[in-house]
């Protein structure tokens, strides 16, 4: 029966046991999505907090990341995230849902055609060049970074790209210009 009910996508562990009065206990483990994702052939559906693909459900939806652009991966392609954009995509998702304020802050990730992954922002008009997943923590930290000690001064609309996927830079573009990088190791 355990493993019945394992078999479900939506159920992670599934544990069942008698008592010595013959009574039946039988505990379940939800899934929990961290990432939505809506691939390039029109399919919908969710990746979990362990990299497990979870069909996506008619009468509920998930509040968490969502991810589009350029991901070919279907939910039928594999039981775990299998390609690069995916597995990527799914670390940065994981990332965010364990951080308070990048949880509140990226509402969702998009992969552009050279394969860069773009986050998106719930505040400020900029879009955030995250590039891969290589080096996540580090790029958060300069991005946190540049949010508190730079557009919390300057403003939170004065750009229209940041871009953070070299290291130790942010470079940031306003209205078609590229400003000075900003070195983040001082």
């Amino acid at each position: 029966m355990e493993a019945d009910l394992e078999a479900n996508p939506f159920v992670e562990e599934a544990d069942i046991s008698v008592d010595l009065g013959g009574r039946m206990r039988i505990k379940v483990l939800q899934r929990s999505p961290v990432l939505h994702v809506f691939n390039n052939k029109g399919q919908s559906y969710y990746v979990s907090k362990n990299g497990f693909k979870i069909p996506r459900n008619e009468a509920y939806t998930a509040r968490v990341i969502a991810a589009n652009g350029n991901i070919s991966e279907s939910l039928t392609d594999s039981s775990f995230a299998k390609t690069k954009a995916l597995n990527d995509l799914y670390h940065i998702a994981l990332y965010c849902s364990k951080d308070k304020f990048w949880d509140a802050q990226i509402e969702q990730l998009y992969v552009d055609n050279y394969n860069d992954i773009l986050l998106i922002p719930k505040v400020g008009n900029h879009t955030i060049v995250f590039g891969s997943a290589e080096g996540l923590e580090d790029k958060f930290t300069r991005l946190k970074e540049f949010y508190f000690k730079g557009l919390n001064n300057i403003g939170w609309n004065k750009y229209k790209s940041i871009n953070v996927k070299y290291d130790n830079q942010i470079v940031a573009e306003k209205d078609g210009l590229f400003i000075t990088p900003v070195d983040t190791a001082k």
